[in-house]
């Protein structure tokens, strides 16, 4: 059970367990209750433990909330399941040099999927920043079984949250803050990390913080959970300071094909590339007879820099070409593998 990264209910607590739990809002006392049904033998039943969750009621929740001398800050996050996994991650309580910036709203009919992998989940609203700008925010992730995951991801599979600072006036990728890629063999359970975040070199513009979140999970079902936090922000050790990768600030305004690396190769080699602007993205390897060997990337790609792999263990020594198509653009490059 995830809720605000802060309350967890104990199944076992008095004797309640079982797989089947509800939680309510409590009549008189208003605090939450669970009632859990108990279908272990018969007669089957339900019972009903108080202050399992020990939440406060709304009204006082909301005097709590005008008892602060901070405002109201808003946070998103996303809840991916595919049958045993379940993986939560939410971007939050942002703040840029003393001021909170909310989270831009989207439709509820909005779809968060594309052919299985969900793409640009949301993003904040404007803000502007320069060179000593003081960015805070909150991320929370994680899987709740971590073997779990592990289990269902296999050997290849991966679930990667991206946040980007996007320009707002021209829509490119001005730096990637965060890039969380998790696969089977580093699945780590639930944490909430706050984030200073220092923009030196970043010039003076307005720009907006773009969560990207891509798995290459074909069934996955997928939850936008939205949500409102007092702005209290973490302050001491337990804030993590970053600043921005003065190599990712070259804004991508064209579209890109490096040379692969290593080449010659033997058996793997990195290719890398950019895009300017979200579009279909292909990129597939052939052989000097034109016939395709195999296709790495074949999906919808926001702006930024990729890097793929490419395993030639199971091909000959020889002459291979890898092309990039996206959009209307093509680019072809030569590379050679050696056994």
């Amino acid at each position: 059970y995830i809720s605000d990264g802060q309350s967890v209910v104990n199944q076992n607590n008095n004797g309640g367990f079982g797989p089947h739990v509800q939680i309510n809002n409590a009549q008189s006392s208003g605090d939450m209750i669970t009632s859990i049904y108990r279908h272990f033998n018969t007669p089957y039943y339900f019972k009903t433990y108080m202050n399992q969750l020990g939440k406060t009621s709304r009204s006082a929740l909301f005097t709590t909330y005008s008892s602060q001398t901070g405002a109201l800050t808003t946070w998103r996050g996303v809840a991916i399941n595919e049958g045993k996994l379940h993986y939560y991650y939410s971007f939050g309580r942002l703040s840029v040099d003393g001021q909170n910036i909310g989270i831009a709203s989207v439709p509820d009919s909005m779809a968060y999927t594309n052919s299985g992998r969900i793409v640009k989940v949301f993003e904040t609203k404007p803000f502007q920043v320069t060179d000593s700008s003081r960015i805070l925010f909150d991320e929370n992730s994680g899987f709740v079984d971590s073997s779990a995951a592990a289990s269902v991801l296999g050997k290849n599979g991966f679930i990667n949250c991206k946040v980007d600072l996007i320009d707002n006036v021209t829509g490119e990728l001005v730096s990637t803050v965060k890039d969380l890629k998790q696969g089977s063999s580093d699945p780590h359970g639930y944490s909430f990390v706050p984030y200073l975040l220092t923009t030196d070199g970043i010039g003076q513009k307005t720009v907006r913080a773009q969560i990207v979140v891509t798995t290459d999970l074909d069934s996955v079902k997928t939850n936008l959970i939205k949500g409102t936090a007092i702005d209290n922000p973490t302050s001491g050790s337990s804030v993590q300071s970053m600043s921005l990768d003065h190599l990712s600030l070259q804004i991508i305004k064209s579209y890109t094909l490096l040379q692969n690396y290593p080449n010659p190769f033997n058996p793997t080699t990195e290719i890398d590339y950019s895009v300017p602007k979200e579009t279909h993205v292909t990129l597939t390897v052939y052989d000097v007879l034109g016939q395709e060997v195999e296709t790495l990337v074949n999906e919808e790609q926001n702006v930024g820099r990729y890097q793929v792999q490419f395993n030639g263990s199971r091909l000959a020594s020889g002459v291979y070409f890898y092309r990039l198509v996206a959009g209307s653009h093509v680019i072809t490059k030569k590379m050679l593998e050696l056994k």
